[in-house]
């Protein structure tokens, strides 16, 4: 155990601690490995253990986030085609070894530092919402997931094909169109790992996600309702898309928000939420979106029911790949205190 290397924690601190961002990223995937093998234990001794590492150590990463808000600050200040260079720009020996090194080194300090506080986040705390600077962190790397997202929108026009950022191959514009695809693709893993940890969480710990119910509902199912993707298991796009999907199958279904005399404030909050989603257009804009981008129902299908016209069936739309129960996300099961008045 950690018991027996006193100095591996301050040492790889350390190191994730450089001012290159290539020998930050080094220091904190190997911080990383160690903590999702702690995470991985699971004697109650060996929890609590980790429990204690969470606290501790979560603190110390909060200067590392800054590289994050420095990646999405830099891409705002730029023009579409200044991102993209600086994104896809090859990493010289110099920078390799020294200070700065473009956007791509960027993205992988925010990249690993996401993946291991995702590691903290979902195992160092058995209440998360009781404890307010966890709940900050996530609610930061929400605010990553949405910039991200809007920087990589910003850096490729809709695709005439309709199923992806950048135009397909023969109808790509001379001079960048490729750069430009590979400069989206590179900000995919701030979108998939915040999105896997809210996904988690929402299922595992509903109560922490109080602070960004409201607008996460209402983000994933804009993706949900929007963007575009490749129907492949391959697809980066997909998978994003099946965790926004997860989320709110997760987010509408729980009984973490029953309006008992013992509940806690977030979970009244978050019921209020929900009520507000079950009353409001969005529900039929869920609806909507499943049967056009994710059920494969046939044009007879839709018609069948009555319940699309002909102009709202879609002709030759993607569907999503993954399985996934979709069925259960269409008709999640309502929790009873949206059926009933408070107690």
């Amino acid at each position: 155990g950690l018991g027996a290397w006193p100095q591996l924690m301050p040492t790889l601190l350390e190191a994730a601690s450089r001012s290159s961002p290539r020998a930050a990223s080094r220091g904190l995937c190997a911080l990383h490995r160690v903590v999702k093998q702690q995470a991985s234990r699971r004697l109650l001794p060996h929890r609590k253990q980790f429990f204690a590492l969470a606290e501790e150590l979560l603190p110390r990463l909060q200067p590392l986030r800054t590289h994050a808000s420095a990646l999405v600050a830099a891409l705002a200040q730029r023009s579409p085609e200044e991102a993209v260079a600086w994104l896809t720009a090859p990493l010289s020996p110099a920078a390799a070894d020294g200070g700065g090194g473009g956007g791509a080194a960027l993205v992988q300090v925010a990249t690993a530092l996401c993946k291991l506080e995702r590691q903290l986040l979902l195992h160092g705390w058995p209440h998360l919402h009781q404890s307010p600077e966890p709940c900050a962190v996530l609610a930061h790397y929400f605010d990553v997931l949405v910039a991200a997202e809007a920087q990589q929108r910003r850096l490729l026009p809709p695709a005439s094909s309709g199923t992806g950022y950048g135009l397909p191959p023969a109808a790509a514009p001379v001079g960048g169109s490729a750069a430009a695809t590979a400069a989206a693709e590179s900000l995919m893993p701030l979108l998939l790992i915040p999105a896997k940890l809210l996904m988690e969480l929402q299922d595992l710990q509903p109560l922490a996600t109080h602070a960004v119910l409201p607008n996460a509902i209402a983000f994933f199912l804009q993706q949900m309702a929007s963007r575009p993707f490749e129907p492949s298991p391959e697809s980066a796009d997909e998978k994003f898309l099946v965790r926004a999907l997860m989320f709110l199958r997760n987010a509408l279904s729980t009984s973490a928000y029953l309006p008992t005399r013992q509940a806690p404030p977030q979970a009244h909050a978050c019921r209020e939420v929900l009520q507000a989603f079950f009353a409001s257009p969005s529900l039929p804009q869920l609806v909507t979106a499943l049967l056009t981008r994710a059920l494969p129902l046939s044009a007879e299908e839709y018609q069948g029911e009555g319940a699309m016209t002909a102009a709202q069936i879609p002709h030759s739309v993607p569907r999503l790949q993954a399985s996934v129960p979709f069925s259960a996300l269409l008709c999640p099961p309502l929790p009873s205190f949206l059926l009933r008045a408070p107690v």
